[in-house]
């Protein structure tokens, strides 16, 4: 009877200490930066200032990957922007489409 004893108290404290970690590592992660799209700080800046010269800003995900793709040959080349900026502009607005 004392064993069964002994062996619940244990098993009570490795449940305690566990369920303490758990909370610990939950609140942490309520803590932690929140995600954004993809790419999303630059592309975005570049999307603002090079798109929204000449009309409204379109949200990435107002348009699918294909829908996206003629949209995106027509108007890059139209931009003053860098090959390296057209770049992270595309990437921006594919990986963060519908």
């Amino acid at each position: 009877m004392m064993a069964k004893n002994i062996f619940a108290i244990k098993a009570n404290r490795i449940l305690t200490i566990l369920c303490a970690v758990s909370f610990m590592a939950l609140g942490l992660l309520a803590c932690a930066p929140k995600a954004t799209p993809t790419g999303s700080i630059e592309g975005k800046a570049i999307m603002m200032g090079a798109c929204g010269e000449c009309h409204r800003i379109f949200l990435p995900r107002e348009y699918s990957k294909a829908e996206w793709r003629p949209i995106l040959e027509r108007m890059i080349p139209l931009t003053s922007l860098t090959p390296e900026e057209k770049i992270r502009l595309q990437d921006y607005i594919l990986k963060n489409s519908r």
